[in-house]
């Protein structure tokens, strides 16, 4: 018995989500525990349709800065 996907056009805006599903590739959910965790989801799920890693990257600064500055050196 096994679990079958639903098949999906490698042009669709979820290609590279799909693709990751039913394999042993993942990608870290770090945000499992925090009440923020949709917002982190989206943005990672956005970078990997979009594979833009600049906005990647700025949106993961602007994620994770209010965090930061309650850090204290």
């Amino acid at each position: 018995m096994s679990v079958e996907g639903v098949v999906e056009d490698d042009k669709s805006p979820l290609a590279s989500l799909y693709n990751l599903a039913f394999t042993d590739k993942h990608y870290v959910w770090l945000g499992e525990n925090w009440t923020s965790e949709e917002d982190f989801f989206s943005l990672t799920a956005n970078y990997l349709m979009s594979k833009d890693a600049k906005q990647y990257t700025d949106e993961l600064n602007a994620f994770f800065n209010p965090m930061k500055a309650d850090v204290t050196k």
